[in-house]
């Protein structure tokens, strides 16, 4: 949703066969909760702007709750509370109002729908608030924060749905997406803090620094920026990296990640590693497995491509098991 219209998710839409962008009724005296009973239930309910408060109010009814340069809103809110600072201007326009530059296709907006509180139900936990740097909503990005949002900054203007549909819609795919894979001996999860030590021995090793880019030498600090790293491209729907551990323990075994993910190319690249005390166990191939098939369910690409040495006999015998073509200085898995 967006104040603008279900013009502004075309973009998003194209890429996103399942979703749904209602044209929200912007008659005189609608309030978000009209617009909240716009909408169905579903995997995620996205707002963009305004169209957050009404993302708000429907989404106890969703797995996720998205929120793109727009309101962290509680019970009473309402957009011209907790954003006064253009309540005046669009007063002033009467009943309804335009901004100063409006888009083509954009429509008159009731000034009630800015002016209601909203009455918010529990939200979902998995909920994401998108910064755009280049707009105005950073005190709304800091509030977020404090309600238990996950922050995504994104480098663009308050339209980033309409400019960069393929990055807005990665990010949704994100949020929708199902928990990692996993199986009787290993588990594919999102690195932490306490992984440090381990990635910082493992990415130490010889073979490691050989067959992969991996900084040389690898220093506690990359790993500490790496874990960094991956938390907010994951967040974003821009990779997938992945900690392989032992799924009894919970020790790191090896890495798998899927990475440049490109919506409109509709491929990505596949990497792994094993740390030197996990080796000859079947973690690398089992990882890149779980992964892959997970990622072709989760994004709609066609290729994975795996960058591979030439001499890194092993590396390309994995890809032989997965299914992958052999290509010079890579392998390609294509579904």
């Amino acid at each position: 949703m967006s104040c603008g219209g279900s013009w502004c998710w075309d973009g998003v839409a194209a890429l996103l066969p399942d979703a749904v962008a209602p044209d929200l009724d912007f008659r005189p005296g609608a309030t978000p909760a009209d617009h909240a009973a716009q909408l169905g239930d579903g995997d995620v309910v996205a707002g963009h702007s305004y169209g957050s408060l009404p993302a708000h109010v429907a989404a106890q009814r969703f797995g996720a709750l998205v929120v793109i340069d727009g309101f962290a809103a509680d019970t009473g809110d309402s957009a011209h509370g907790l954003k006064h600072d253009f309540a005046a201007a669009r007063r002033a326009q009467g009943d309804m109002w335009l901004p100063d530059d409006p888009l083509p296709g954009m429509r008159p907006m009731p000034l009630s729908a800015m002016e209601a509180p909203v009455t918010v139900a529990a939200l979902p936990d998995k909920r994401v608030f998108v910064h755009c740097l280049q707009s105005d909503f950073a005190a709304q990005a800091e509030l977020a924060r404090e309600r238990g949002f996950a922050v995504a900054e994104v480098d663009a203007g308050h339209l980033w749905p309409l400019e960069q549909p393929a990055a807005c819609a990665a990010l949704l795919l994100a949020a929708a997406a199902a928990p990692l894979p996993r199986d009787e001996r290993f588990v594919l999860r999102a690195w932490a803090e306490d992984d440090v030590g381990a990635m910082t021995e493992a990415c130490s090793d010889a073979d490691i620094q050989r067959w992969t880019r991996v900084p040389k030498p690898y220093r506690r600090s990359d790993a500490e920026f790496f874990v960094r790293l991956a938390r907010d491209q994951a967040l974003r729907g821009e990779a997938v990296p992945c900690c392989i551990a032992d799924a009894a323990t919970g020790e790191v075994l090896g890495a798998v990640g899927v990475h440049g993910i490109d919506l409109d190319a509709q491929t990505a690249e596949l990497g792994y590693w094993t740390a030197p005390w996990a080796r000859r166990q079947g973690v690398a191939l089992a990882g890149a497995r779980m992964l892959s098939d997970w990622v072709f369910t989760t994004f709609p690409l066609r290729r994975l491509t795996l960058e591979i040495f030439e001499g890194n006999e092993p590396s390309f015998a994995l890809a032989d098991q997965l299914g992958a073509r052999r290509e010079p200085g890579m392998a390609v898995l294509e579904r």
